[in-house]
C-alpha cells in the first residue's frame, strides 16, 4: 500500500509538470477471465479486497498531491472475454456477487474520496433490473448511457457525487 501512495504522488507530480489535473489510469477492474483483453494486462488483479485495498491508497497518492484520480470502468470489467472498446460487454455478476466485488471496490474508493469515475460501455443487467423491474432486455443499456446504473446505483444507492465521464461515447 505505502508503495501505491508513492507511485500516486509521482504520477500527480509527473501530471501536474505536464498541465494535466485528472488522471484516468486509476483501472479498478478485476481480471477474473484470463481471456478478457483489457483486464489481463491493466488490472491490478482478481481479488477485491487486494485490489480496493491498494487502490484507495493509489487514489490518495493521487489526490493528495494535486490532481484528480478518475477510476474505471465502471461498473467492472473483468468478467467478459469481449474488449469493450470494439463489442458490447456485459458484467453477469449477480447484485450480490457485485457489492462483494466491484461495488466493494467504488464503495471504498468513493468513502475515501475518489473525485472522478469514468463509466465503462458495460452492461450489467442484474442491477439494471434491481433498479427497473420493468425494463425489457432490449432497453438495458451499458453503464455509459444507462440511468438505472449511473443515476440511481452510482450516485442514489452509493452516494457517489463527484465528476461522471466516458470516453466511450464512439463505441458500440
Amino acid at each position: 500500500p505505502a508503495a501505491c501512495y508513492e507511485f500516486g504522488g509521482i504520477m500527480s507530480e509527473e501530471a501536474r509538470i505536464a498541465g494535466i489535473n485528472l488522471i484516468c489510469g486509476t483501472v479498478s477492474d478485476l481480471n477474473l477471465n484470463p481471456y478478457n483483453p483489457v483486464t489481463n494486462v491493466r488490472s491490478i488483479g482478481d481479488n477485491a479486497e487486494y485490489a480496493s485495498r491498494f487502490l484507495v491508497e493509489l487514489t490518495k497518492g493521487i489526490q493528495d498531491n494535486g490532481v484528480a484520480a478518475c477510476s474505471k470502468h465502471f461498473p467492472g470489467d473483468g468478467l467478459d472475454d469481449r474488449d469493450q472498446h470494439v463489442a458490447n460487454s456485459v458484467n453477469t455478476f449477480s447484485c450480490e456477487e457485485w457489492d462483494a466485488t466491484f461495488g466493494k471496490i467504488y464503495a471504498n474508493l468513493i468513502d475515501n474520496g475518489l473525485e472522478a469515475i469514468m463509466a465503462g460501455h458495460i452492461m450489467l443487467p442484474s442491477y439494471t433490473r434491481a433498479m427497473n423491474p420493468d425494463i425489457k432486455d432490449d432497453d438495458i443499456m451499458p453503464a455509459t448511457l444507462s440511468k438505472e446504473l449511473l443515476t440511481d446505483l452510482l450516485k442514489g444507492k452509493m452516494g457517489f457525487n463527484g465528476m461522471v465521464l466516458t470516453d466511450a461515447s464512439h463505441m458500440v
